[in-house]
């Protein structure tokens, strides 16, 4: 089974939760609605075998798509708001931290990866970008496995978790209205099932609220992820930050 997840790159706990778990929410009515349909024939194993072939093959279809949606809800979302946290908090222009935060994060970059920020920005302001860009890429491939680092994989858990399932809203709202449709037609044409129809029912509600609601997620579950990135590095320059972001 290992071997297999590893073969639909699904193999790592960020793929199974970014990228596995948001398809199978999403394909989830799909599935109570072919378990829940009353064919005449009651045998539990043609539903489990169809419910497994069909299911199956639309949750790793899916899965291999997530990240790409969540890709493109991502660079939708975030421009508006300044870009993602991790990058916009470094901005000399951002205010939402304050000049000393800032340059207390660009000695512990300086002294982690080498780039010197506040360098390269008055030498060069229309490197901020790139510089900014250059700087975090470092930073998560030094912190990667590290014991400070622990609350920050637990956070990209979180975040691309969901960033994924926004990706995928329009999909899980679609499948959840087809759920529920779908039931309600079985229902008018005598192959129904109450709890079929009552479970897919509060999943279409559930889908409605979560479309609406997953925006909002995402950039709380973004902000975490950076409050525990900038903690993350912070901890691994050790306790003499202050002393070099604020020389005499």
């Amino acid at each position: 089974m290992k071997q297999f997840l590893n073969f639909l790159k699904l193999g790592d706990p960020y793929e199974r939760k970014g990228r596995l778990s948001p398809a199978c929410i999403a394909i989830l009515p799909a599935i109570v609605l072919i378990l829940s349909l009353n064919t005449g024939n009651e045998s539990w194993v043609p539903k489990l075998l169809a419910t497994s072939g069909v299911g199956g093959v639309l949750i790793i279809g899916l899965a291999q798509f997530a990240s790409a949606a969540g890709n493109r809800f991502s660079d939708k979302f975030w421009p508006p708001k300044g870009g993602l946290p991790t990058l916009r908090w470094l901005r000399p222009g951002d205010a939402g931290h304050s000049t000393a935060q800032k340059h207390q994060w660009y000695a512990a970059i300086k002294q982690l990866t080498g780039l010197d920020i506040a360098q390269t920005l008055d030498a060069k302001p229309t490197e901020e970008v790139s510089i900014i860009e250059d700087a975090t890429r470092q930073i998560r491939a030094k912190l990667r496995g590290k014991a400070v680092a622990r609350m920050v994989d637990l956070h990209n858990l979180e975040y691309g978790f969901a960033r994924n399932l926004a990706g995928l809203r329009w999909v899980m709202l679609g499948f959840a209205a087809v759920g529920a449709a779908g039931c309600a037609v079985a229902w008018n044409s005598g192959h129904r099932s109450a709890w079929g129809s009552l479970i897919n029912g509060v999943l279409l509600v559930f889908a409605i609220s979560m479309f609406i609601w997953l925006p909002g997620y995402v950039e709380r579950a973004g902000i975490r992820y950076s409050e525990s990135f900038f903690a993350a590095l912070l901890a691994s320059v050790g306790k003499n930050i202050k002393e070099s972001a604020n020389p005499k």
